[in-house]
């Protein structure tokens, strides 16, 4: 990964690390899905933990952050509060059930 990180930064690009089946493994002391610029999750049922479908990213960069969301609400973002579609987007939400579910299912990767 360090190699990667590397040769990405140098020609102005993002790494997205793929962690979608390691949650919860390590290298290093350091968590899968933060070796990246993003780190991306799945919540497909076949993974460790499922809400049905969907997934999450997380990332440290907070334009990144901003881009996320607004990609996964229809294009919208803060800026424009909901209201404007700023770019093509998708309706990737998760609804609050699917979300307690996996919350629910969390806790049992999480250190008590």
């Amino acid at each position: 990964m360090t190699e990667i990180i590397e040769i990405a930064h140098r020609h102005g690009l993002l790494v997205i690390e793929d962690a979608c089946e390691a949650l919860g493994a390590e290298v290093g002391g350091k968590k899968a899905g933060t070796f990246g610029d993003v780190g991306v999750f799945g919540f497909y049922p076949n993974k460790q933990i499922s809400t049905a479908e969907g997934g999450m990213a997380v990332t440290q960069n907070a334009e990144v952050a901003a881009r996320i969301r607004s990609l996964r609400n229809h294009g919208r973002s803060a800026a424009t509060r909901g209201c404007e579609c700023g770019e093509v987007g998708y309706n990737c939400r998760l609804s609050e059930l699917h979300c307690a579910l996996g919350v629910e299912q969390l806790g049992a990767w999480m250190p008590s």
